[in-house]
């Protein structure tokens, strides 16, 4: 993951990819920690303090998967989920302009789709496992 961008080896797919994590990490992060004008958004919308904390969290799990090659699928479902409820949210509550950059957010998530792994790519980060011998007494 890193050694790809310290390297310059990182494929555009993958770049955004990253991006998206990093997006949705920092959202994750806003709606975990809930800032005291988060919470009084949430609040003038009646939406309740455990939904937003929970989000957040599967804002944050999405972005830790976003990162894993192997895994990335998984991110890439379930930020989409979360992103199209959101857009669902916004979109009923008549913000259609705060909800295009969501929409163009689901359009980067299905890019991050080309940065998956081909199925039959090594996993490269797996531990040597010991061998271990038997005695024939």
């Amino acid at each position: 993951m890193l050694h790809e961008i310290l390297s310059g080896d990182a494929s555009v797919p993958t770049l955004v990819t990253w991006g998206n994590a990093a997006v949705l990490g920092a959202a994750g992060l806003v709606n975990f920690t809930a800032p005291a004008p988060v919470r009084r958004a949430y609040a003038r919308w009646d939406i309740s303090a455990p939904s937003y904390v929970v989000v957040g969290i599967l804002q944050i799990l999405a972005a830790g998967l976003l990162l894993i090659p192997e895994l990335r699928i998984w991110g890439i479902v379930l930020a989409s989920l979360i992103t199209f409820g959101t857009v669902v949210l916004l979109l009923d509550r008549g913000r259609y302009v705060v909800a295009l950059p969501v929409v163009l957010f689901m359009v980067a998530l299905a890019a991050a789709a080309f940065s998956l792994p081909s199925w039959r790519a090594p996993i490269h980060y797996m531990a040597a496992l010991p061998t271990v011998t038997h005695a024939v007494s």
